[in-house]
């Protein structure tokens, strides 16, 4: 199952988030992910995400490292605290970017970024702004 998550796709089988870095996330990571992203929205305390990604287990410490992990592989890397938190807020925890299920696995491709030739740094046509403005 994949979701994509902004410019951001989840597959939870591989364990990666990708983009325009690709992520490897562990076992506990994942779990936090998934019930960030099914419970989108929702707001959520240390206790209650210890309760129910930690399935009771002490996470002192444990749970604001994990959200700092996740901002950074959804694309939070190097950003100011305020733009990180527009990925993952804290105070209480939630997902602030609404996830969709992607059904067809290939339909989704991260382009890392697009150059003045319309190409991806794969090389492949990407829409440009006057492309969507035609359609």
């Amino acid at each position: 199952m994949r979701w994509k998550i902004g410019d951001w796709a989840f597959d939870r089988r591989s364990k990666r988030v990708i983009g325009a870095v690709e992520s490897k996330l562990n076992y506990r990571q994942v779990r936090l992910l998934e019930f960030l992203i099914a419970n989108y929205d929702q707001p959520y305390n240390d206790e209650q995400l210890q309760k129910e990604v930690w399935e009771g287990e002490d996470a002192a410490g444990s749970i604001h490292k994990y959200i700092s992990v996740l901002r950074d592989a959804l694309g939070g890397e190097g950003k100011p605290l305020d733009e990180r938190k527009r990925i993952i807020d804290t105070d209480p925890y939630r997902l602030m970017i609404r996830p969709e299920l992607i059904e067809d696995e290939s339909a989704y491709e991260p382009v890392i970024s697009v150059g003045e030739s319309g190409t991806s740094d794969y090389g492949k046509p990407t829409a440009t702004s006057s492309d969507k403005e035609e359609t």
